[in-house]
């Protein structure tokens, strides 16, 4: 009977054992849940932050393309403008060009007159 009653306490003995173990076990594990839970909260919270990072920059690019855009159609204006500024300088510089070789021939006319009626 005592080698009974022995087994038994030894038997409680080990399943309290094994509760104090399972209990040990379910609170590590609800430790590790909850550390998991925390960190993928962070990584969700981080990843959120970094969409709106790069949606920003997503803006800001589209903005600085759209600049460029415009400031590439001025220049192509302004270089229109000043090619057709150019040839009109070089028309105006063979228009004074003929005058003044008109004016020249009519010079030198008059010096000859002048000189043969001296």
């Amino acid at each position: 009977m005592q080698t009974i009653n022995s087994s038994h306490t030894n038997l409680q003995q080990l399943m309290e054992d094994n509760r104090e173990v399972a209990q040990s076990s379910m609170e590590y594990s609800n430790k590790i849940v909850q550390c998991f839970t925390d960190d993928f909260d962070e990584l969700k919270t981080c990843g959120q932050k970094n969409e709106r990072r790069m949606d920003t920059i997503t803006d800001t690019l589209s903005l600085l393309m759209a600049d460029i855009s415009l400031v590439n159609s001025q220049n192509q204006e302004e270089g229109s403008k000043v090619e057709e500024y150019r040839k009109e300088s070089i028309q105006l510089i063979e228009e004074l060009k003929t005058l003044l070789m008109k004016y020249s021939k009519k010079q030198a006319l008059l010096v000859t007159i002048l000189a043969a009626i001296v």
